[in-house]
């Protein structure tokens, strides 16, 4: 296989406390060890979550795992791991599946534990390091993905070990391909004491996030913007009226009619026009104004207090000039 090969430490008790933010200008991702069965808890495992959680601000991809003893239910087992390791947003999981300390464990109790880690953690991708050498035939299909492992001879520099591993040890199996090999435990990394194990994936750190870590929330389209409401339609008018003023007539009285909604008034006319207009409550006289018209150009007229107040508007040709038109247009509704 070619391309760019990204490294990851796998670290328990036995590593001490490893720097992991040295260890990640090797390494672009790093697992450690949380708990195994139902009653030990990894001492280094509080200092390792800060550290490794300050590495994966950069890029690093951080992984916790469970190691299955073979007493116990699997979910129990599962359930004191989400105890003790807490929110885990931005870390992949895993179960460790192999012969333990106490004897074989099954794939029944990896099936339970997989489907308990589910339910403590929605939304991640459960891997199974579950090697080929110790589940031989079984499906593993329970596993979101697989971390398999085969080991070269020698130890030192993961770069140089890696270059001894054949392609055939990427082989699927349990009906899963395997998205990383753990091609040795005596790899030398700087920030971790003595031999570690070291595994391989065939991608960049960004690529082994995607397949391991937590699918990022879907985050929900933006609602479209409301349809615009059409401005609504003014009102029918109630009453319309064109009134011509000729030059020389008299006054045009026009009642205002129970004080209604609104009022226009617009004067038209040509050039040398002139209309007064009287507005009055009752008798009295609230405004009077003098409009001098221009052809083309309509005036719109107010009694500068509220329609509901006039009573009557009096219109008066002020010109004598009988060659130009003048009127009033008069609307309420």
């Amino acid at each position: 296989m070619t391309g760019s090969i990204t490294y990851l430490a796998d670290c328990s008790s036995w590593q001490g406390a490893p720097d992991w933010g040295r260890v990640a200008a090797t390494c672009g991702g790093g697992a450690e060890k949380v708990t195994e069965g139902t009653g030990y808890v990894n001492p280094r495992w509080a200092a390792a979550r800060i550290s490794m959680t300050a590495a994966a601000r950069h890029g690093f991809v951080p992984l916790a795992y469970l190691f299955l003893d073979a007493s116990g239910a699997g979910a129990d087992q599962a359930q004191h791991f989400a105890d003790v390791a807490g929110d885990l947003a931005g870390w992949g999981v895993v179960i460790d599946y192999e012969r333990a300390p106490d004897g074989p464990p099954t794939r029944q109790q990896a099936v339970d534990a997989a489907a308990r880690l589910r339910h403590c953690y929605p939304g991640h991708r459960i891997g199974a390091y579950a090697p080929h050498w110790y589940t031989g035939g079984q499906d593993l299909s329970f596993a979101d993905w697989l971390w398999a492992s085969e080991y070269v001879s020698g130890s030192g520099d993961p770069a140089v070990l890696y270059g001894r591993v054949p392609g055939a040890w990427w082989a699927p199996y349990g009906g899963r391909s395997p998205v990383l090999l753990q091609f040795t435990a005596s790899a030398s990394i700087a920030g971790i004491s003595g031999p570690v194990d070291c595994s391989a994936f065939h991608g960049t750190a960004a690529q082994l996030a995607g397949i391991v870590l937590p699918a990022p929330p879907r985050v929900p389209a933006p609602a479209p913007p409301p349809a615009p409401v059409p401005p609504a339609p003014p009102a029918a008018p109630e009453m319309e009226a064109l009134v011509q003023l000729p030059a020389g007539g008299g006054p045009v009285a026009i009642p205002v009619l129970a004080a209604p909604r609104g009022c226009l008034l617009s004067l038209a006319g040509d050039d040398g026009a002139a209309v007064q207009v009287t507005f009055y409550r009752s008798a009295k006289a609230v405004r009077t104004v003098t409009v001098a018209l221009r052809t083309g150009v309509p005036v719109p007229v107010v009694p500068l207090v509220p329609w509901g107040q006039v009573t009557v508007v009096e219109l008066r040709r002020l010109d004598s000039k009988q060659a130009c038109a003048a009127s009033a247009s008069w609307c309420t509704w």
